[in-house]
């Protein structure tokens, strides 16, 4: 890992690269708005093509440098430490992350048209023997033409990076009724969780909001339960632990009616610190084990990708489903069965299971950031929202919080409220 200061080295380079890379983009917006406003005389020929070289050469590189700046930013965010000064630095690169993405996908409709011009004049001027017509006429307006679409480029990152920041710190609710029998007569809720990633990025403040919003939505719904599936930490145990502490505020806690399951995120954990954390907050964590409760029973496998540590039992789809159905044999009540596991996959088992009514999963983050909301679709059967699968309903919850960055871009941050008649 990293020391501290290593950190502070890289960190002031990369920012200090970010800062000249702004005042260029400001000092090339001044002499846009010249342009714009007629400031300046027209440009022609030669030297509208000079410069539009120059543009396309900062606009390629300013591209570059955002996609760097956003792979470090994730480096550092993956390991940063947990004391206070790495929580305001990651803060910052966490930040960074995200603007620097957004950035991206913002400016490459500028550099799009930049090559489109090039191109075009350079055919137009190999046809007419270097005298060319329509690109003459288009030099006295393509620079302001271009400093119009910087500025729209610019603008629309800028609006872009505030919402996602909103949309991405505050989640909204999203409500489901799944029907667990043919006739039923009783009804349950679950508040379904997934993708908290607390830690150096979502500190505790931030959970505590989630639950006071939890804890308003239950009211006095004394059928009510809060269920996590997976990335319950981001990647720092001791982070981890400092802002876990609201879950014991949950008003399902002290009723042991706050159900988790881990995912890969939780992995990290190496020293096996994760279970005892939320087990001394009153969350129960399940294994490839079965509970049964007064409405409900659950199954919940352990993360489909490879574990470490205290957790670091493979998932055993096949052990969870049996103990489901042992509890459901030795049970006098009639309940819906709830399958939880973080990755919406290897569905057969379950599906192929009459006690299984419901699945719930997390893991996809729907993409988080637009355009990976599309390409997430290409990745998974079910990458968000609800499905059906074999004719067993599945629910994916497109995350609570996020990964990386705070920033949602396309895929809001989600609380489901599932309302489960049977």
């Amino acid at each position: 890992m990293p020391s501290v200061l290593e950190l502070v080295v890289i960190g002031a380079v990369a920012l200090c690269v970010m800062t000249v890379l702004l005042a260029v983009v400001f000092v090339q917006l001044i002499f846009h708005m010249a342009w714009v406003l007629q400031m300046a005389p027209p440009l022609r020929g030669k030297r509208v093509r000079r410069i539009t070289l120059f543009n396309l050469f900062f606009w390629m590189t300013a591209l570059a440098i955002c996609f760097i700046l956003v792979a470090f930013a994730s480096f550092t965010i993956s390991y940063s430490v947990s004391d206070t000064f790495s929580f305001v630095f990651s803060q910052i690169f966490n930040f960074a992350l995200g603007a620097g993405f957004i950035f991206t996908v913002s400016v490459i409709p500028v550099t799009v048209i930049e090559i489109i011009y090039l191109v075009a004049f350079l055919i137009n001027s190999s046809i007419k023997n270097k005298k060319p017509v329509w690109v003459d006429k288009l030099d006295s307006t393509f620079y302001i033409v271009q400093g119009f679409l910087s500025l729209f480029a610019f603008g629309l990152a800028a609006v872009l990076i505030i919402m996602g920041t909103v949309v991405g710190l505050y989640p909204s609710f999203k409500t489901y009724e799944i029907n667990a029998s043919a006739n039923p007569t009783k009804t349950a809720t679950i508040i379904h969780l997934s993708d908290l990633h607390l830690g150096t990025v979502r500190p505790e403040g931030w959970l505590q909001m989630v639950v006071d919003m939890v804890n308003e939505k239950i009211g006095d719904d004394d059928a009510a339960y809060v269920v996590i599936t997976g990335d319950i930490m981001d990647d720092d145990i001791d982070a981890f632990e400092a802002a876990a502490d609201p879950f014991a505020d949950l008003v399902t806690t002290p009723l042991g009616r706050t159900i988790a399951i881990a995912g890969n995120h939780d992995a990290m954990d190496e020293e096996g610190e994760f279970r005892l954390i939320l087990n001394k907050r009153g969350v129960k964590l399940l294994i490839n084990e079965a509970l049964e409760t007064d409405h409900f029973f659950f199954a919940g496998v352990n993360t489909l990708q490879e574990m470490r540590g205290d957790i670091n039992t493979p998932a055993n789809i096949t052990e969870a489903l049996e103990a489901l159905e042992a509890l459901v044999a030795a049970s006098s009540e009639t309940l819906p069965g709830v399958y939880l596991v973080h990755q919406p996959q290897d569905f057969s088992e379950p599906t192929a299971s009459n006690n299984v009514h419901l699945m719930l999963s997390g893991h996809t983050h729907a993409g988080q950031l637009w355009p990976l909301t599309w390409a997430i679709n290409l990745m998974w059967e079910c990458p968000s929202g609800q499905c059906d699968i074999d004719g067993t309903p599945v629910i994916v919850n497109q995350g609570t919080g996020s990964w990386g960055t705070v920033m949602r871009l396309g895929a809001y941050a989600e609380i489901g409220v599932i309302t489960v008649n049977y």
